[in-house]
Parts: C-alpha cells; structure tokens; sequence
C-alpha cells in the first residue's frame, strides 16, 4: 500500500481555508455589511494624490545678457508667478511665461545701459560672462575688472531710495547678489559679516510691494582729452561722460585708465590726483583741468587746495 506523504493533509486543509479567505485581507464587516480596513493592489490607503501629484510646476528664473565691448554680465531675477502680490498688474500678452519678466534693460546717455530689476524676497544675481572679474567699490559703485586687473567699466553708483536701502554684495571674483536686505551686520554670499564688499544701488519700492532696483552699466568714460594752455601753464582738459559723471569710484578708476590710454604722457602721480578730485568735488564741470606741472603733495592735501596743488 502506497504511504501518504506526512504534509498532503496539511497542505489540502490550507489551500482550503485559503479559498474561504481565512488567509485574506479581508478586514472587518461593518454594519452595512461592507468591510472595511482591507486594501487592493496599488491603491493608497489614505485616499490622498500620489506624490507629486498636482504639485505647482517651478517657475524658471528671467535671465538677460547685457553686453558692451568688452563687457558681457548675465542679470538672473526670480519671477514671481502670476497673480502674486508682486507681479499684480503685470501682463504677458505673448503667453510665453508664467509670470511678468522681472527684468527690463533700456538705453542711457553715452551708451551705457540701464538694467531694470524687480525683486521680491529672493535676490536676483549677476555673473560676468567676459574675462575679468568683479571688484566692489567703498563708496557703491562695481567696477569691472579685466583679465589683466584692468578697470574696463562697471556699474555706477546711484543712490538707494528704497528702504531697506537694495545693494550689490560680490559673492565670488564673477558672481555678485542683488538684495533689497543686504548692509551693514548682514550676512554676505560667503557667509562672513559685514559692510565690505557690500554696494549700494538704486531702489524705489513699486506699489506692489516689489523692490524695483534700477542699475547703469557703462564702459565709454571719455569724450575727448586734449591739451590747452591755462594759467600758469600746458593743461589736460579732461571731458568726461555722463556715466563717469555719476559713477563713483568705478567712473574714476575707468576713466583714469582711458585718459592715459589717449595720453600716456599724463600718467603722473599729480594728474591723477587732480583727476580724482574732481570726480569727487566737480564732478559737473564741463572739463576737469589736469595741469602736470602742478606739485604732487598727496591726495589729500590735492583736495584741500580745491584740486589745484601749489
């Protein structure tokens, strides 16, 4: 007689509790009769949208290239997505975006260029795209540095109306942040303290709420230098542009390098003295009169004798 295997009974009785469900989840009868508690393949229990589900798409930054020979500096502002507090009343007849474009560039005097930025909370950044980098002046202004360390142009310093005041801190020799929060004791894109390397930019605050930054970014800081003879001797009449008029430090060490560019026999101690006095004390005055024959006695003493050293 043929001997049954021990488990056969076994395995019979659990195939056969296993279609009464005994082995199912089957959960519990409710009162209705349904049952509740038990789960299906690929369904969530907790009844809300898979992850990621319905999640609001990121809105990709605005970036435009400003370019003028031989500058190129890329301005990213983030945009804010439409029908927010801070792009109220802005329209995008294209349909080509999500939102308004926080960034508007336009043309100033003596070819310079106006970049128009409008920030919330988050800064907008710059990034220098030609060689150099970028060098922050005391007094507000950016200068633009080449790959040689030469100033060849730069942001000019106008001044902040918005409060709290917006500013330009360099994060790195090619980035820099535009805030409307940065100053004093803030904490900069390196992660130190401090006003250094901290500069100031035009803001005025929109009536939305957005802080509307506007900048001017110029490289052509001379019109003309060409010799006449004043009192006393040969002078330098020096005919600045509109840009260098009003760009701080920047204006000056730019135009200085140009000056000597178009005439290298002023590249004296004296002249650039006097020079820098009037980019101080005159900086409206039709032509900024540099004579080398005057003494060198240090900058100082050259703007106490209202840029006329004796």
């Amino acid at each position: 007689m043929r001997r049954v295997r021990p488990f056969a009974p076994a395995l019979a009785v659990a195939l056969l509790l296993a279609g009464c469900g005994v082995f199912g989840d089957r959960g519990d009868d409710g009162a209705d009769g349904s049952r509740t508690g038990a789960t299906t393949s690929g369904a969530n229990p907790t009844g809300t949208a898979p992850s990621g589900a319905g999640a609001p798409r990121a809105t990709p930054p605005a970036s435009r290239t400003v370019t003028l020979a031989p500058v190129a500096v890329t301005v990213v502002a983030p945009r804010e997505p439409a029908g927010s507090a801070g792009s109220a009343g802005s329209a995008d007849p294209a349909g080509a975006s999500d939102s308004a474009d926080p960034i508007v560039v336009g043309a100033a005097a003596d070819g310079a260029i106006t970049v128009t930025v409008r920030l919330g909370a988050a800064p907008a950044r710059l990034q220098l795209d030609s060689p150099g980098s970028f060098r922050a002046a005391q007094d507000g202004s950016l200068t633009i540095l080449d790959a040689t360390g030469r100033p060849v142009g730069g942001f000019a310093r106008p001044a902040a109306t918005a409060s709290p005041a917006p500013a330009i801190e360099v994060a790195d020799a090619r980035h820099a942040l535009i805030r409307v929060d940065a100053g004093p004791g803030s904490t900069g894109a390196d992660g130190t303290t401090g006003a250094t390397g901290t500069t100031g930019a035009t803001g005025a605050t929109g009536a939305t709420g957005a802080t509307i930054v506007t900048l001017t970014l110029g490289v052509r800081a001379l019109e003309s230098a060409r010799w006449t003879y004043q009192e006393g001797g040969r002078s330098l009449a020096v005919a600045p542009t509109a840009w260098t008029r009003a760009a701080g430090e920047t204006g000056a060490d730019v135009v200085w390098q140009q000056v000597i560019a178009a005439v290298p026999s002023a590249d004296t101690e004296t002249m650039h003295d006097q020079l820098i006095c009037h980019t101080v004390g005159a900086p409206d005055k039709e032509t900024w009169n540099l004579e080398p024959w005057r003494p060198d006695i240090g900058l100082l003493r050259t703007m106490a004798a209202g840029c006329n050293p004796r």
